[in-house]
């Protein structure tokens, strides 16, 4: 307003101005408008001051008008925040004032229920008296009963010492016996000097009846080999006959030489054989030797016994590149730094192996890696008869490891997880390789412990503890005087020609032996033993 207000002066003064110059141009001379003129602008300028220092007096106020406009709705906020604290502070009041109101009736009823309480315990005091009255009488009456019950103790313990002297008589008695069976035990030990001298005429006599055996065996053999050149010319005959069938018109040519006995099961001891899943070559040769023998011999079946058989088996080795020198000892290891790996050709060899051994290689062709399990699965072999055949192909001599295992080293077993796969390093000298069946009948530790349980419940167990206590003796007897280790060997070696005892029972008998006073152990070696005459 002020503003606008300066503004209407100051064109108000510029029009008076030039109105009064006007008129007085006319009138006055130029000296007296100079000197109005030079007041006039002395008048703007002091205006012009003036009018600066409202302007910055009215943008002060202005900033102080925006400030204190801030400050109060700060204000009014904060005076919003504190009626909202104030309401809610007051329902916390009223709320506070209700749980104080209900503490106040539980006080109440704590206070009633503490009165009622005390006189419990008032009655409750009087009913004790009477209770403990009641119990010092029970007592009384239980100390009465115990004092009886002494008594009858005291006749029992009476009883028992004349019992236990008893039982001391029996004990002499015992002792008595033990002696009687002492002397017996030194009766059985001349009676087994005699028997050994005994056993030494009947070792001679059997000698005698061995020679005169083998005898008769030359002689059955001479008999048995004239029969089996028959069976021999019977059996060309056959395959003679079967080979000019498979190059008739209902025949057909095999890829492989076959040559199939057969043998009756009247005559010849036959092995009982499980059926296994034969290869579709073998498959196909059987089927079709069925078919010309039921065509010659009509009733008859015919069941093969792959126990029996045996097959040379071709076999091309594909051997790794190796180094002139090598540290494995088959020939397949790493070569020294600087040499370049000599390239082997592949080799070809004739495997001699068993019927069930050239099925399980055959797999191979169709197969890398195979696991046990899965030859099981698939061949039908019984698991004994499979892990015995992959022993001898993967875990014999060097010279037959026709296959490699896949499994922890070390271990001499075979577990249905292990894989096998063809060793293509396989080298040997030889052209045809005679693969041996290993034997390996070896039985786990379950197994082990229950023979050896049988052994020891069976009735004959105890002449043979008699047989191990009477060689004991006989032997400390001549030696008077020796140590455990060389008693338990000197022991079995008397024994093993009749049985093997187990250093466990050889143990037990010699603790026996100490107690019926038959040895002694050494005061100075605890490990040796004496013997008493």
């Amino acid at each position: 307003m002020l503003l606008s207000k300066i503004q209407a002066l100051q064109t108000g003064l510029h029009e008076v101005k030039n109105i009064v110059i006007e008129n007085l141009t006319s009138q006055k001379s130029q000296q007296y408008l100079t000197e109005e003129l030079v007041e006039n602008q002395k008048e703007r300028e002091i205006q012009k001051k003036l009018f600066g220092n409202y302007v910055a007096v009215h943008e002060r106020t202005l900033l102080e008008l925006e400030d204190s406009r801030k400050i109060q709705k700060e204000q009014e906020e904060k005076i919003n925040i504190l009626t909202e604290e104030n309401e809610k502070f007051v329902e916390i009041r009223g709320k506070f004032n209700e749980e104080n109101e209900k503490i106040r009736e539980e006080l109440g009823e704590m206070k009633r229920k503490l009165e009622d309480f005390e006189e419990n315990l008032t009655s409750q005091k009087s009913q004790e008296q009477e209770n403990r009255e009641i119990l010092i009488a029970k007592l009384t009456e239980e100390f009465a009963e115990c004092e009886k019950e002494r008594e009858i103790q005291k006749k029992q313990f009476e009883d028992y010492v004349d019992v236990h002297e008893g039982t001391l008589l029996e004990l002499e008695d015992s002792r008595k016996i033990q002696k009687e069976q002492n002397e017996k035990i030194n009766i059985l030990t001349e009676e087994n000097e005699k028997f050994s001298d005994i056993r030494q005429k009947l070792n001679e006599e059997n000698e005698k009846l061995r020679e005169e055996l083998q005898e008769l065996k030359l002689k059955l053999e001479s008999i048995e080999e004239n029969k089996t050149f028959q069976i021999f010319d019977n059996d060309r005959e056959l395959a003679n006959s079967f080979r000019d069938w498979l190059e008739g018109p209902k025949g057909q040519k095999l890829p492989f030489d076959i040559s199939l006995r057969v043998l009756t099961a009247g005559v010849w001891p036959m092995v009982q054989c499980t059926p296994v899943v034969l290869p579709q070559e073998l498959a196909m040769a059987y089927d079709m030797f069925t078919a010309f023998y039921t065509e010659k011999h009509t009733g008859r079946k015919l069941t093969i016994n792959t126990l029996l058989g045996n097959a040379d088996v071709k076999a091309t080795f594909y051997p790794s590149p190796i180094a002139s020198e090598s540290n494995e000892e088959d020939g397949s290891g790493p070569s020294k730094a600087g040499e370049e790996p000599k390239e082997r050709k592949p080799e070809n060899k004739i495997l001699q192996v068993t019927t069930h051994q050239m099925i399980i290689l055959l797999q191979f062709n169709h197969h890398k890696v195979i696991s046990c399990q899965q030859l099981l699965d698939d061949l039908k072999i019984p698991e004994k008869e499979l892990k015995r055949c992959l022993y001898s192909l993967a875990l014999s001599k060097l010279s037959q490891r026709i296959l490699t295992r896949k499994g922890p080293k070390g271990r001499d077993m075979i577990d249905m997880s292990d894989k096998f796969m063809v060793n293509d390093n396989f080298q040997s000298k030889l052209t045809h390789v005679k693969v041996q069946l290993v034997s390996r009948n070896v039985e786990s530790e379950p197994e082990i412990k229950e023979t050896r349980q049988k052994v020891d419940d069976h009735p004959s167990s105890d002449d043979r503890k008699l047989e191990v206590e009477a060689a004991i003796v006989r032997i400390m007897k001549a030696r008077k005087r020796l140590n455990h280790n060389n008693l338990v060997t000197e022991v079995t070696q008397q024994l093993r020609h009749r049985f093997m005892p187990f250093q466990t029972i050889i143990k037990q008998r010699i603790e026996i032996l100490i107690e019926r006073e038959f040895l002694q152990r050494d005061e100075h070696d605890r490990r040796s033993y004496s013997y008493i005459a």
